[in-house]
């Protein structure tokens, strides 16, 4: 596995990757090495495990192996809050409004709401604050997650099936955020099937 020596931003390097509790399993042994503004997509059968490998590398399961930042001379192990992670479960309190889970994502960045900005009005297009949560589409939902995306600035994003249930104005927005996200040394890991992305890397997850 050979990566630059001196990249322009921190390479991210994971090291015989499995699963603490899925040690039987063939596919949670994988080494990487991303460059910035490089991508991974994580690829496989239904049922495989690819959303639980991106949880891993995410930081949200134990694991066995090694997941580091490198930096020159300097190595520092991942931590999930260094990381932008978009599951499929894209879940909260039925009743709350869409005001008050935009409120909680900036409280999470340390920033204040500010609606209708030009940066923020393509993603929320058509999604009235406050609207609950229960009464959204699955589309709408996974706007308002993209939402939280455009406000960060995370080196990683790990994105479980970003494109899924997006329309053709949904995806545009979703690819111009990953490029400029690319663009300035991020790296990204996902699933999915989108023509859209152009990986430089794959792992394809097998069964037993």
């Amino acid at each position: 596995m050979q990566c630059e020596k001196t990249p322009r931003m921190p390479t991210l390097f994971g090291q015989d990757i499995k699963l603490d509790s899925w040690s039987s399993r063939p596919w949670l042994r994988h080494s990487f090495c991303l460059r910035s503004g490089e991508i991974l997509h994580i690829k496989g059968q239904n049922g495989v495990g690819k959303s639980t490998f991106l949880r891993l590398v995410a930081g949200l399961l134990p694991y066995t192996g090694h997941l580091y930042w490198k930096d020159g001379g300097i190595v520092e192990p991942i931590h999930a809050n260094q990381v932008s992670f978009l599951g499929s479960d894209l879940e909260y309190s039925p009743e709350t409004s869409v005001k008050h889970i935009l409120d909680y994502m900036h409280t999470l960045r340390g920033s204040q709401l500010i609606l209708n900005t030009e940066a923020s009005a393509p993603i929320l297009e058509g999604i009235e604050t406050s609207t609950v949560w229960r009464y959204l589409s699955t589309g709408q939902k996974k706007r308002c997650a993209l939402y939280a995306l455009s406000i960060n600035s995370k080196y990683l994003w790990v994105l479980d099936e970003p494109f899924a249930h997006l329309d053709s104005a949904g995806k545009s927005i979703l690819t111009q955020h990953i490029t400029s996200h690319l663009d300035v040394g991020g790296v990204l890991i996902y699933t999915g099937h989108e023509s859209e992305l152009m990986p430089q890397h794959s792992i394809h997850l097998e069964r037993n």
